[in-house]
């Protein structure tokens, strides 16, 4: 009888060793899974987001804003932006969804002929010549039904279309790959915004929100959560800041800013009320300032009136009921008040995090993220039958993934459901009900404690005990670069703020920082996060840094 005994014994804790790796074999490649990022590459900046499913509810669990240096649209400079925002961001397994735009990406809204799906691909390319700004030849198009209509009788599709250019879409491919990310979908900004709108419920009949980014700024009009018009529109951030650059007459002399000086205004002053007699800088009036950028701003509210008036006609009547206001040039203080006193409509600046859970410390500026990050986020809240604009290939390539995945998911169900089989078959005796029973209640409370254990996890794992400052000071010292000098160091609770100069040298200062960070993680630090990079004002040679780490 103890031989027997010991026999179960052994065949039960073999089954529960066996049942516990498989079953955390399926966590760890569900909990991936259910990682998202979101990437925003702009002209200025690096946007990337990364949610994942915390208690029921996508949650921000990291982020990272970077700005661009160097030359405009420079690839080495965005892959460099590129490489900082990730550090810290697992991307392994994950689901990374990307922005696309440029001048030239689009989507409209068509009337297609009702046909078999399989042949609607061509019809919709054959409209789509009529609409878009560029040669059909050098595009990459997809498409999206929203619905039906009648025309005399005849049944016609209602088709969302969106088109990049091929140039640009490989360069964004090749600069993710680069990094070592295959992304799963490439939407435009028009996607994006809807994503975000329909999971933010808002219930505004017909809402319109511009975009406005550095060098492109797009309008889009949504009717019941749905794209109804599209539009890029010719005054964006950096168009500001050029108008402060022209020369001025005045009895002080002639006053002329420098692309530096007046970016640095900008972001400071906003656009002055004129009542103001100081001189900003000590050397320019804020009425001159006002008179230098009214123009862009008349012209930008002209053509969102313009834009208003033409969908009002193509949809007979059709009234706008508010503009919301994101991107980085929506940040210009009085850019509100001076577009509502134009176009006499209610306008308020977006903030994308503000219907989303956000852990501690996953976001540095919330308020400004909020502004800023709407693109990452909607990427991250796309669904997988929306307009996808990667080539042919690389769809293939992740549709075969998804449906690997499956095929995985299916075999270790099986593999579970044999091991319960054979080890049911075995035990047969008097021991059986008992032993069972424990058995089956260790398998159902495993599965909750393994998610309890990765929530800890993501929130930010089990408190430590205080670190000895003088050891963190110390290491700092020791893996402090030449290239780098600290400013500014700050510690609270377990929490190091780092700022400082970086000397421009053969790498440039994004890969310096990038390598610093680096190899702080490799020390006693963890979660080494990037608060900001600039260059320095007044200085051609250094760019500013900030960031943050805990310590271990």
């Amino acid at each position: 009888m103890q031989n027997t005994l010991k026999k179960i014994q052994s065949t039960i804790s073999s089954w529960q060793e066996k049942m516990k790796d498989l079953l955390s074999k399926v966590e760890d490649q569900l909990g991936r899974q259910r990682f998202v990022i979101g990437i925003d590459v702009g002209t200025s900046s690096v946007k990337v987001v990364q949610m994942a499913d915390v208690d029921g509810k996508m949650t921000v669990i990291k982020s990272a804003l970077v700005d661009i240096g160097g030359v405009p649209g420079s690839q080495e400079e965005a892959l460099a932006s590129l490489k900082t925002a990730l550090i810290g961001i697992e991307t392994k397994g994950a689901k990374v969804v990307a922005i696309v735009n440029c001048p030239q990406t689009c989507a409209r809204k068509i009337v297609a002929p009702h046909m078999p799906k399989k042949e609607l691909s061509q019809a919709v390319k054959w409209e789509a010549k009529n609409a878009i700004l560029f040669s059909i030849d050098e595009a990459l198009i997809d498409f999206e039904i929203l619905g039906e209509v009648s025309e005399k009788n005849i049944r016609k599709y209602v088709v969302a279309v969106a088109a990049a250019p091929k140039d640009t879409v490989d360069r964004l491919v090749a600069l993710f790959s680069k990094v070592g990310i295959e992304i799963s979908a490439l939407i435009p900004i028009s996607l994006s915004l809807q994503n975000w709108l329909v999971y933010s419920k808002r219930k505004e009949d017909i809402l319109a929100i511009v975009e406005m980014g550095a060098s492109v700024t797009e309008l889009n009009i949504y009717r019941e959560g749905q794209l109804a018009f599209s539009r890029k529109l010719p005054v964006a951030g950096v168009d500001i800041t050029k108008a402060m650059t022209s020369t001025l007459m005045s009895s002080q002399g002639k006053v002329e800013l420098s692309v530096g000086e007046a970016e640095k205004i900008k972001k400071e002053q906003g656009i002055p009320t004129g009542e103001e007699t100081e001189l900003v800088d000590g050397k320019i009036l804020p009425s001159q300032i006002l008179s230098l950028v009214r123009p862009c701003v008349e012209q930008l509210a002209g053509e969102i009136e313009r834009s208003f008036d033409f969908f009002r006609e193509e949809s007979h009547g059709g009234k706008v009921d508010k503009i919301i206001l994101f991107g980085g040039g929506a940040n210009l203080k009085g850019l509100v008040e001076s577009l509502k006193r134009e176009l006499e409509i209610d306008i308020e600046i977006g903030d994308s995090l503000k219907d989303i859970p956000v852990l501690p410390k996953a976001v540095t500026d919330k308020e400004g993220a909020g502004l800023r990050f709407d693109l990452a986020i909607g990427a991250i809240l796309n669904k997988g039958d929306k307009i996808n604009l990667l080539p042919i290939e690389l769809k293939e390539k992740t549709k075969r993934f998804v449906e690997n995945m499956s095929l995985k998911g299916i075999a270790v169900g099986a593999v579970v459901s044999l091991l319960l089989f054979y080890t049911g078959m075995h035990i047969q005796l008097f021991a059986y009900n008992k032993k069972m029973a424990a058995l089956k209640l260790e398998q159902r409370t495993l599965q909750p404690q393994l998610n309890q254990l990765r929530g800890k996890i993501l929130i930010g794992g089990i408190l430590k005990d205080k670190p000895y400052w003088g050891d963190v000071l110390k290491e700092i010292s020791h893996l402090i670069p030449p290239e780098i000098y600290l400013t500014y160091l700050r510690t609270e609770n377990d929490t190091v703020r780092l700022k400082g100069d970086i000397l421009r040298g053969d790498e440039g200062p994004q890969a310096v920082l990038s390598r610093f960070m680096l190899t702080l993680e490799e020390g006693i630090f963890q979660d080494v996060s990037l608060v900001t990079t600039q260059k320095k004002t007044g200085s051609v040679n250094i760019a500013e840094f900030e960031i943050t780490c805990m310590v271990e």
